[in-house]
């Protein structure tokens, strides 16, 4: 199906995809000049993307709260307390690009966060003791 400004277009099964062709030779008829851009799988969820901002926020909290600011976490001369921000850049990132080989969180497919999670919730109760879970949303709003 297209969005509103039929600029897109998902390809999930064989009716879609013979859709797309048919609309495909229908633009090439009308401008005789057409560029495509894809993505392939399924790229993370609206959901899966607060619950990364959350979880880097929590985690940032909790390093703090347990004493260890990014100096005793990575070595740095300087006292810099974490934020949501910075686990994402010194913590999430640097994992996900050996995980995955993505550099943006946009990239990973929707199964490949847990696996990225996974990495760093252990390093983090190994090494620093520190147990912050992957958010959840309750069915209170929570």
């Amino acid at each position: 199906m297209t969005n509103k400004t039929g600029q897109s277009w998902t390809v999930n099964s064989d009716f879609t995809r013979d859709q797309f062709l048919e609309h495909v030779g229908k633009l090439y008829d009308q401008h005789k000049y057409v560029t495509f851009h894809w993505a392939t799988g399924r790229q993370r969820s609206p959901k899966q993307r607060a619950a990364l901002e959350v979880y880097c926020r929590m985690l940032g909290e909790s390093l703090n709260d347990a004493g260890y600011d990014m100096r005793r976490v990575l070595k740095s001369e300087v006292e810099i307390p974490w934020n949501q921000e910075t686990v994402k850049e010194y913590i999430w990132r640097p994992i996900q690009k050996l995980v995955t080989g993505d550099e943006s969180t946009t990239q990973p497919d929707r199964d490949e966060y847990p696996e990225i999670f996974e990495v760093i919730y252990r390093h983090m109760v190994e090494k620093f003791g520190v147990v912050v879970a992957w958010p959840v949303k309750r069915e209170d709003g929570e």
